[in-house]
């Protein structure tokens, strides 16, 4: 022992000594607790964040959902919602981001992102019209592009269908993605467009 007092200074020896000679006692009653709480007791350490959709109102609502892999997510019943602002339509795999308007609105905003793929507004140019089949329905919509831009198309569909509880027979200016030739996609509740010859 007196090897590893060699090095300290006289005032950190005497305390060391006061230690000893006067029985200074080392409070353990909370560390004792923890060690001997009962199996299924314990409390946690660190508090978890309370409310992970604080940020998402719009989908705080929805029922709760459990991925394969573990993750928690709020379904609506056609869509999976995650806390980090990202969404996935469970049938076809694709993936979106999200965005909470007033209330419960789910912004229209939301841009599909598709693994290692990213928007290539060279797939089409400003006023070209296309003829481009719609997944959600199945129907025929002529597409006018407004505006090819490098991260997003603008384009005026016109055809059968609506959009946001409004029809598109006249025609309603959108926000479109193009991730490969002859296909453009929107938000999710407009779905993609396939052009056809």
């Amino acid at each position: 022992m007196k090897h590893l007092l060699n090095d300290l200074t006289e005032q950190e020896k005497n305390s060391i000594r006061e230690q000893h000679t006067e029985k200074i006692r080392i409070d353990t009653s909370k560390f004792s607790k923890l060690v001997n709480t009962k199996s299924g007791d314990a409390k946690p350490f660190i508090n978890e964040q309370s409310d992970v959709w604080s940020k998402y109102p719009c989908v705080k609502k929805m029922k709760d959902g459990l991925s394969p892999n573990g993750q928690k997510f709020k379904t609506d019943g056609k869509m999976q919602y995650y806390s980090n602002g990202r969404a996935m339509d469970p049938v076809t795999k694709k993936k979106y981001n999200y965005e909470c308007g007033d209330g419960d609105e789910i912004l229209t905003t939301i841009q599909e992102q598709s693994e290692g793929q990213s928007h290539q507004s060279s797939n089409f140019s400003s006023g070209q019209v296309v003829k481009a089949k719609r997944d959600k329905d199945g129907q025929v919509y002529t597409i006018q592009i407004v505006k090819s831009e490098p991260k997003f198309i603008l384009g005026t569909i016109t055809g059968p269908g609506t959009y946001q509880g409004q029809s598109l027979k006249n025609g309603t200016q959108v926000e479109l993605y193009s991730y490969s030739p002859g296909k453009l996609s929107g938000n999710m509740e407009l779905g993609n467009f396939t052009v056809v010859k």
